[in-house]
């Protein structure tokens, strides 16, 4: 068993009712490497990479690094990746605060000082879909203890079938294609 909370305790985050959970579990992991890695804290923008990987803005404004998919309706690790490696962020989350609402904004909302530049992403697409393997879970084990949290995807729907209100804890082992992003800071192989 390991939990990162021994040494960083992430910020919780509520993303409402926004499609941005992909931005959530990205802006963790960088809360949390940044942490561990280099003793500094940070809270950075989910409502940026959010806009920042929109294409379209009011006026008939063009985002030229946006993707076509309107705010609000999802994204993955592959924008968010996008998203830094195009020098585009991270931005503090007090430059561009959370709003519970995905509205049309002007372009020029998004143009933020950009903290630093990240040089080095780790992306891993896994199984895509199918539940992990024994050899992909010891490398998240393995990613987690040495560098910070990592960001994965599931299939999200609360219900009693999966969800465990008493422990908090969710198992979905189905074929539904993942629809939700989520954020491991530990585990524990002897939990049930």
């Amino acid at each position: 068993a390991y939990d990162i909370r021994s040494r960083y305790t992430p910020q919780v985050k509520d993303q409402a009712n926004t499609g941005g959970c992909w931005a959530f579990s990205t802006t963790t992991v960088l809360e949390t490497i940044m942490n561990i890695k280099y003793g500094e804290n940070y809270l950075f923008s989910t409502r940026h990479i959010e806009y920042a990987s929109t294409r379209g803005f009011s006026n008939g404004m063009v985002n030229e690094y946006g993707y076509n998919r309107p705010p609000g309706t999802g994204g993955d690790y592959q924008m968010a990746a996008s998203y830094l490696a195009n020098g585009r962020g991270p931005v503090l989350e007090s430059a561009m605060p959370f709003e519970n609402n995905q509205d049309v904004i002007n372009i020029s909302q998004i143009n933020k000082p950009v903290l630093f530049d990240v040089n080095n992403i780790a992306l891993d697409i896994g199984t895509g879909g199918v539940a992990c393997t024994a050899a992909e879970r010891n490398k998240i084990k393995e990613y987690v203890y040495n560098y910070g949290a990592v960001a994965a995807s599931t299939y999200m729907k609360i219900s009693n079938d999966y969800y465990n209100s008493s422990t908090g804890a969710y198992f979905y082992n189905g074929k539904e294609p993942i629809n939700h992003a989520i954020t491991i800071i530990g585990w524990d192989d002897n939990y049930s």
